[in-house]
C-alpha cells in the first residue's frame, strides 16, 4: 500500500506533535509540583515563624501563662497537625519537667531531634536552631 507524500508528511508531523506535547505535559507537571512544594514550605516556615514571634512576645509582655490558647488557634489552622516547642535537655535540667506538648512524642521527631535524614514534609513546626540538626 502507497501513502501519497502529503500523508507520509501528515503521519510525520502528527508524531513529531505528539511527543513534543508529551514532553512538555511531562515537564510542566514536574514544575508545578516542585512549585506547589516550595509554595508549601515557604508558608510552613511562615508560620512557624509568627508562632515562635507570638512565643517571643507573649514572653516580653508576661503573658506567657497564654501560651496554650496560642498553640490551640495555630492548631486551628488549616493543615496544621501539631505545634510544639520542645525543650532542650540543658533547659529541662534548670527547671520544671516540660508537660507533654514540650516532650518528644513522635518517631519522626525523635528522628529529627537524632539528626537523622528526613526527607518527608512534616507538619511539625521547628524551632530554627532545631533545623540545623535535620540533614
Amino acid at each position: 500500500m502507497r501513502l501519497p507524500i502529503a500523508a507520509k508528511i501528515l503521519i510525520v508531523l502528527f508524531l513529531i506533535f505528539s511527543v513534543v506535547l508529551a514532553v512538555s505535559l511531562v515537564y510542566q507537571n514536574n514544575q508545578q509540583k516542585t512549585l506547589v512544594t516550595d509554595i508549601v514550605g515557604e508558608q510552613t516556615l511562615d508560620k512557624a515563624s509568627n508562632y515562635f514571634d507570638s512565643l517571643n512576645m507573649m514572653m516580653l509582655t508576661g503573658t506567657i501563662h497564654q501560651k496554650e490558647a496560642l498553640r490551640q488557634k495555630v492548631l486551628e489552622q488549616n493543615g496544621i497537625e501539631d505545634a510544639r516547642v520542645i525543650r532542650a535537655d540543658g533547659i529541662t535540667s534548670i527547671s520544671a519537667p516540660a508537660t507533654r506538648n514540650r516532650q518528644l512524642q513522635t518517631v519522626s521527631t525523635n528522628v529529627l531531634w537524632a539528626g537523622k535524614p528526613s526527607s518527608r514534609m512534616s507538619p511539625v513546626i521547628m524551632a530554627p536552631g532545631l533545623s540545623s540538626r535535620c540533614q
